[in-house]
């Protein structure tokens, strides 16, 4: 009979305006659900972009360390520390580093990195210490060049050095590597800059020095303990 035809046709229909209903119902909450999940996948990669910038800053301070103990004597202890910032001096800038006396810092101590002198321990606290660099117009540093002249470089208030005391008979060259000497209590070899202008005066000459590293720009140095 066509009762027989019509009853399961119906409850087919029936079947299906149901799940459309359902569907359409529940099509709302997947719209929040799939914003949310968007959201948490844009959380999800800052943190590994963050990540990976951690591991590249990781990798860049462990390479400098590679090379710092690479370079150093053994009898020398290397400790690495992270700058703080600076304290502001009539004379010039002084560093302040997170490694203090229950690190074994002392004063005097020469504060390097790659192999490039920096400056001197000035005064050290428990926690931290204080860093004069070659720049501050109170440093004075015993050097010579590539070719064996001596000299003396001073600090100025600049982002250069100023090398004196060198005799007017010694040579001096453009872009040549100015070096510690080892007297006064520095390492022979250590780099402090490159020769810029040079200055014939009447009794000595005098040239100016770019320093090889920004010291604004310092985030990780290494004390000679």
């Amino acid at each position: 009979p066509l009762n027989k035809i019509v009853t399961p046709y119906q409850k087919t229909t029936a079947r299906g305006s149901q799940n459309l209903i359902s569907y359409i119902s529940l099509y709302p909450f997947n719209l929040e659900s799939l914003k949310r999940e968007i959201e948490s996948l844009k959380v999800d990669k800052s943190h590994l972009e963050t990540e990976i910038s951690n591991l590249k800053k990781m990798e860049e301070e462990n390479q400098i360390l590679r090379d710092e103990l690479g370079f150093k004597e053994k009898s020398f202890e290397v400790i690495g520390a992270e700058t703080l910032g600076f304290v502001p001096e009539v004379s010039g800038k002084i560093l302040i580093i997170d490694k203090g006396k229950k690190d074994g810092i002392k004063e005097e101590s020469l504060v390097t990195l790659k192999n490039i002198l920096l400056g001197k321990i000035v005064r050290v606290e428990e926690n931290t210490s204080l860093v004069r660099l070659l720049s501050d117009p109170e440093s004075k540093i015993p050097v010579e060049t590539q070719t064996g002249t001596k000299g003396i470089i001073l600090g100025q208030f600049s982002s250069t050095l100023k090398l004196e005391k060198v005799l007017p008979e010694e040579p001096l060259q453009k872009d040549e590597l100015v070096l510690t000497s080892g007297e006064s209590g520095t390492i022979k070899g250590l780099a402090v800059g490159k020769v810029d202008e040079i200055k014939a005066l009447s009794l000595f000459k005098e040239a100016t020095v770019t320093p090889l590293v920004s010291y604004d720009k310092l985030k990780i140095v290494f004390v000679l303990k």
